[in-house]
């Protein structure tokens, strides 16, 4: 997708509000228009009452107006309409009217859809229907190109006839279109109502001073936006006084350099003077140390501590950046690669995961993977995601927009749609902010917006000076002096500029590129996206993007060193608020020497810019490396070595497990027993040379699962033994890697034993009057606790003395095919379990006989139990 091109003296935007505008005496200018019968008797006066513009082919090869716009007069898409009956000529009387004010200059938009039309407007001032010289206000206006927006800054007559009057945009084909009527070949004339209003003015002043103390505040910057802009500056005594401005809503801005701004609301009204005081917050920041010096073996860690402070009042945003001093900065925007596309066409964004680049075709549906040295490597969709414009990646999944407010969350690995975000803002340029966990975003020349994963907008600002037209945003936390947005855009001489903005400010730093002057080919293509990523190049950062559908290039950054880190690097403070960061290091695989490092510091507001020194000194010295741990059960191996290869053996060895010393060990092997499983454990060794102790090894995590088949095997039960109703328990020992201390016996769900049970058998006596049914589980206990439950068996105890008072015949038993029971109550309910106490069948009846199919069953041992009018009957049935 290629760029809209502005041309324009001035842009400025202009939202007049009606009740803004002073009447005329015979015409009202306010929200009551539409219930004024003078205008609409106007409007229908002028319908028709110019004179035609003449054609012999007009607008139907697209020539003329295919956009058409002013204040309240939109006509985007109009085209080739010919609405009033001849070639080249519509009127569009319904539309607006649009509100000018003499002496004020207005935005005209224009699209066409052929070259080179000469455009001018005339507005009828004085109501005659004849439209004069003196009446054009725009003259011979060109639009060059197709299908490109052209805005042309158009001031009114400061003496123009206030009121309503109809206005001609007129074109003509490659010739001046210097008459409203005369017959040309090829063009359009659009007809269109205005009101010309009178403005009204207020003033806006104040005093600006200090929240803490009241001093007042020289300098400091206010500034007004809305249906125009002003500004001005406090003086010596922080007062400032803005005149003259036009009366309606704004947001006023306070700002100074080293104070927070402020963003306050105001209504100008006619001739009054308004006030709004502002009182500044000043922050300050203290770093704490400002130099760290570190000692480090080879292959060591370590860390350090830095105290940030806000000693000021007011809020302050700070980040951190990390400068390796001695290293050649002079390949800063060297050309790292640059990569032909290997996409159908259309591809525009870029990004990538540190495994893979992926591109994005703007107009369809798929996405583009190459190696990292560029070879292509196919294409693939995502169902439910499309003409996706630049791209962003969080370290788990890709974000894009296309240009719309939805941004999709996508897995490439799986090619899968994960969830979708509705920004405020439409999406074309996004890049991802790691340290806050948010997104930048804007849609060519539109704010750039901050917003959160749920959508949530956090701030924003303008883009410019220089920048805009974008279509690509990187965040880059790397360069010295940042955090920075890169945006890619389609402006300067290629269309292909790289801007560089500072955060949070938004303000450009002034540095831009033309990305077309680094490549060795030739650019024809527009800026598309843009990303950064560490070690696409070894030890170097990249800032990586793609010319649309043409090269994937990438630029060097900065070094992506590895020895020092900041964390967190970037943050906020209120006044009094402290926060420690910690610098961690990380010799490992570097040369025993020194290494120096800056780390600098930027605030917003800019009240400093603290550097911390650091060194830090790698030293050879003997220590523990290579530290194996190999799990057995609940028990952990250690096994390790002494680097570099061939030092002399140390005296002894302390392991430390999760920060603590628990054992020096004679040599350097040593295991740690019955530990809690399903628990992690770090491990370190020191190595002892006379008293003196080594630094550790590197940390060693191990996760100790919990062992398999802890529970007691194959529990089973036997009634009436030893004596009647009682029930034994037996079973066998758990089959697992450890013996347990001992096993818990549960009946019915309730632990029963009250001291530990050590054999593999168990009694439970007399517990119940019969009939009765019971569930038994046990379990074992080891050092860290129970296991789960063993299988269930069940006992079902019975009385035949009992049982004969509720009549019943069950026969014959033993059975082989059918089993008859009749009894002199009503059954209710019939249930047969096997010998282990399983429900086999269950059946629920209202009769005093049933016939019971057992055929299908296997010989054995098999209990019925019956619920019957008078109670419950169990019975032992035989099946052969």
């Amino acid at each position: 997708m290629y760029k809209q091109k502005f041309i324009s003296v001035l842009i400025i935007t202009l939202s007049f509000l009606i009740s803004h505008l002073a009447a005329q005496s015979d015409l009202s200018i306010n929200k009551k228009q539409d219930n004024n019968p003078q205008i609409f008797s106007q409007i229908e006066k002028q319908k028709g009452a110019l004179c035609v513009p003449e054609y012999s082919t007009g607008c139907s090869m697209g020539d003329g107006f295919t956009d058409f716009a002013v204040e309240e007069i939109q006509n985007y898409g109009s085209g080739c309409e010919d609405n009033m009956g001849y070639d080249g000529w519509s009127q569009y009387l319904g539309l607006g009217p649009a509100f000018l004010i003499p002496g004020y200059t207005h935005d005209f938009i224009m699209q066409t859809g052929y070259d080179d039309q000469y455009v001018t407007i005339w507005i009828d001032f004085n109501d005659d229907f004849v439209l004069s010289e003196d009446e054009k206000i725009l003259i011979d206006f060109i639009m060059d190109e197709a299908s490109q927006f052209y805005i042309a800054s158009v001031t009114i007559p400061v003496g123009a006839i206030t009121g309503l009057h109809i206005m001609r945009a007129r074109t003509n084909w490659q010739n001046s279109c210097s008459d409203p009527c005369e017959g040309y070949t090829y063009g359009e004339a659009e007809d269109y109502n205005v009101i010309i209003g009178q403005a009204t003015f207020g003033s806006l002043e104040g005093i600006v001073t200090e929240l803490a103390g009241g001093a007042p505040v020289n300098g400091a910057a206010i500034s007004i936006d809305g249906t125009y802009q002003y500004s001005t500056v406090s003086g010596a005594d922080g007062t400032y006084l803005i005149e003259n401005i036009l009366v309606g809503e704004y947001i006023v801005e306070c700002f100074k350099e080293g104070y927070n701004v402020i963003l306050d609301t105001i209504t100008i009204e006619e001739n009054i003077i308004s006030i709004i005081d502002f009182q500044l917050t000043h922050p300050n920041i203290n770093v704490n140390p400002l130099s760290i010096s570190i000692t480090l073996a080879l292959n060591s860690t370590g860390e350090e501590t830095i105290t940030i402070e806000n000693t000021g009042n007011g809020l302050l945003q700070w980040s951190a950046s990390t400068q390796i001093l001695n290293d050649d900065q002079k390949n800063f925007m060297d050309l790292q690669f640059e990569y032909p596309v290997g996409g159908s066409g259309g591809e525009a964004g870029i990004e990538t995961d540190g495994n893979y680049i992926y591109t994005t075709k703007w107009n369809g549906n798929y996405f583009y993977q190459y190696e990292i040295d560029g070879t292509y490597i196919g294409s693939f969709t995502i169902n439910g995601a499309a003409v996706i414009r630049d791209l962003a990646f969080d370290g788990t999944h890709f974000f894009g927009g296309a240009a719309t407010p939805t941004v999709f969350e996508m897995d490439f690995e799986n090619q899968i749609l994960v969830s979708t975000i509705t920004a405020p803002t439409n999406v074309r340029a996004i890049a991802y902010n790691d340290n806050e966990d948010v997104f930048y975003a804007n849609n060519w020349d539109s704010p750039v917006i901050k917003f959160d994963k749920t959508g949530a907008n956090i701030g924003e600002f303008a883009v410019g000076p220089v920048g805009g037209s974008y279509y690509g945003f990187a965040y880059d936390n790397a360069t010295l002096g940042g955090p920075y947005l890169w945006g890619y855009a389609q402006i300067g001489n290629s269309d292909n500029e790289i801007i560089q903005i500072q955060l949070p400010s938004g303000t450009e730093t002034g540095f831009t590129l033309d990305v077309a002057s680094k490549l060795s080919g030739q650019v024809w293509g527009d800026a598309g996206g843009l990303f950064t990523h560490p070690n696409l190049v070894f030890g170097k950062w990249t800032l990586g993007g793609m010319v649309q559908n043409e090269w994937l290039w990438g630029l060097e950054l900065t070094d992506a060193q590895t020895w020092i880190g900041v964390y967190p690097n970037g943050g906020s403070l209120e006044g009094g608020e402290n926060e420690e960061i910690i610098v961690a290091f990380d010799a490992t695989d570097l040369l025993p020497e020194i290494y120096e490092a800056g780390i600098h510091f930027t605030t917003y507001p800019n009240v400093g810019s603290p550097v911390v020194d650091v060194i830090m000194t790698v030293v050879e010295m003997y220590y523990p490396c290579n530290l194996q741990a190999e799990i057995n059960c609940t028990n952990i191996s250690l096994q390790w070595e002494m680097c570099p290869p061939g030092c002399t053996p140390a005296d002894s060895y302390n392991i430390y497990r999760n920060g603590e010393m628990i054992v020096n060990a004679p040599e350097m092997n040593y295991t740690d027993s019955l530990l809690f499983p399903d628990s992690t454990y770090g491990y370190e060794i020191t190595a002892i040379y006379g008293g003196d102790e080594s630094f550790p090894s590197p940390l060693e995590e191990v996760y100790v699962p919990l062992p398999d088949s802890l529970e007691p095997l194959n529990l089973y039960c036997i009634v009436d033994y030893p004596n009647e109703f009682d029930v034994t328990l037996w079973w066998d020992e758990p089959d697992a890697c450890l013996t347990p201390d001992g096993y818990n016996i549960y009946r019915d769900g309730y632990k029963i034993n009250s001291e530990l049970v050590t054999e593999l058998t168990y009694v439970d006596p007399y517990i119940c009057y019969p009939p009765c049914f019971i569930e038994y589980h046990v379990k074992a206990v080891y050092y860290f606790g129970e296991s789960g439950s063993s299988n269930s068996t069940y006992a079902i105890i019975t009385n035949s003395t009992k049982q004969e008072f509720i009549e019943c015949q069950i026969f014959p038993n033993p059975a082989q095919d059918k089993l008859f029971i009749q009894s002199l109550t009503k059954i209710y309910r019939i249930e047969l379990f096997n010998n282990s106490g399983l429900t086999i069948l269950t059946e629920k009846i209202n009769s005093d006989a049933y016939q019971l199919n057992v055929s299908h069953l296997d010989p054995g041992l098999y209990f019925l139990k019956l619920k019957t009018e008078q109670g419950l009957v169990l019975r032992k049935i035989v099946i052969e």
